[in-house]
């Protein structure tokens, strides 16, 4: 049996390596064609799901012939979506975004930088303590960070945190009932 050692470094270099190549960002000797053979995919692949799409079940919703243009506009739609999907795809930094069930029923510390209380339990401020060790019964929404950079490096170090995720805790009372 073959076992691969699992080295997160590595292996989100060799992904940003492999990014560069399919995806240059000028041409290169190495890939000269790379980016036109994808978007020419992504244009070939928007057209026919759009055409797909009103020949299928919607024809009986569409008038197709008095809009002719319905098809194109539909295609360019489809064409957007496959661009930006794949743009984010390409992305050389990691984008994590944690699962919400991930800090249920942990205590919740103010000074916990990944994470804040929901605006309706009135903290008064980034340091009130006030709901400290509760316990958390809902995440509202997620923590998302960021690691990596553009060179495919610093995987391993600290991530940045580009969304705290916002949480509610249990054994709350308002203080104005």
């Amino acid at each position: 049996m073959l076992t691969i050692a699992d080295d997160r470094e590595q292996a989100n270099r060799w992904r940003a390596d492999f990014f560069r190549t399919v995806f240059p960002k000028k041409r290169t000797v190495q890939a000269p064609l790379a980016l036109e053979n994808t978007t020419a995919a992504i244009k070939l692949a928007g057209r026919s799901f759009a055409e797909r799409f009103v020949k299928g079940a919607a024809r009986h919703l569409l008038k197709i012939q008095s809009h002719p243009s319905l098809i194109d506009s539909l295609a360019s739609l489809y064409v957007r979506a496959g661009e930006l999907s794949t743009g984010l795809h390409t992305q050389l930094p990691e984008l994590d975004v944690r699962n919400q069930n991930s800090a249920l029923g942990l205590p919740f510390y103010v000074r916990d930088c990944s994470m804040e209380a929901h605006r309706l339990h009135q903290l008064l401020h980034d340091t009130d303590t006030s709901v400290d060790g509760r316990i958390i019964s809902l995440v509202l929404n997620p923590l998302v960070q960021i690691t990596g950079n553009d060179d495919g490096e610093g995987y391993g170090e600290r991530a940045r945190i580009l969304a705290k995720a916002c949480v509610w805790m249990r054994d709350w009372v308002d203080p104005q009932c």
